[in-house]
């Protein structure tokens, strides 16, 4: 039998880009999250349909 990937999905909620220390953010101190990434995969560029809340999570 394969052995199967580990896989781990992580999506915040109202949380910028621009929030995170390994996105450039050198007030940011996300030890955790960044551990995480230094071992996966980062998705830099994230679009969305509608900027605002509530449209946003209805679609």
């Amino acid at each position: 039998m394969a052995k199967k990937p580990n896989i781990f999905f992580f999506a915040a909620d109202q949380m910028r880009a621009d929030a995170l220390h390994h996105l450039g953010n050198e007030a940011s101190i996300t030890p955790n999250i960044d551990a995480l990434l230094n071992e996966g995969v980062s998705f830099e560029n994230a679009y969305c349909q509608n900027p605002v809340c509530v449209p946003s999570r209805c679609s």
